[in-house]
């Protein structure tokens, strides 16, 4: 029996100078959104949402096809991934600020740090308020973290408590009872 292998959404690098990579995870994930049956392009239908999504609720289907057409490259009829790249990259160089908005608007809210070494993090605020509220859960009472507990959700704390990695250890041993030899972590 032969599995279908997950797709792959490879950036070209001539595309991939143009976006940092949290704007390419995001376009990845848009585009996996809108692409609903799944078969790694976007139909007329497909495309029409994305244009309603941006703010056209009365573009027609005429419309949607002249658009179609011009991102289409190689007159498939339809857009595959590297077709939606080009059309994002087009939108960045014209307009930020809509691009801003069409790359978080199905994620919720996304933060992005640079750091001392110029690497990018990103997360999204949601997933860090679900991480924090597992520790909360899940550790509450624990004598060794009684001082980092609980958890604003609010703001950033959530990294300073994990920084230590004590926190994720005992969160570790909590889902796989003494994966980790907590005699051997370093609890000063």
């Amino acid at each position: 029996m032969v599995e279908a292998s997950e797709p792959t959404y490879d950036v070209p690098m001539d595309i991939k100078k143009n976006f940092n990579p949290a704007e390419i995870s995001e376009l990845i994930r848009v585009f996996k959104f809108y692409d609903t049956d799944k078969n790694e392009t976007m139909d007329k239908k497909e495309f029409k949402q994305v244009c309603i999504d941006l703010g056209h609720r009365d573009i027609t289907d005429e419309q949607v096809q002249t658009m179609l057409n011009e991102v289409d490259l190689n007159s498939d009829g339809v857009i595959c991934f590297s077709e939606f790249l080009l059309m994002f990259q087009k939108l960045k160089s014209k307009n930020e600020k809509l691009f801003t908005q069409v790359v978080s608007s199905k994620a919720g809210d996304m933060n992005q740090n640079v750091d001392d070494s110029g690497f990018t993090h990103s997360y999204l605020v949601e997933e860090k308020e679900v991480f924090a509220r597992a520790l909360n859960h899940h550790l509450e009472g624990d004598k060794d973290l009684a001082h980092y507990l609980p958890v604003n959700i609010e703001n950033d704390d959530f990294f300073f408590v994990v920084s230590d990695g004590i926190a994720l250890c005992k969160l570790i041993n909590l889902v796989q009872e003494n994966t980790i030899d907590m005699r051997a972590v370093n609890m000063k």
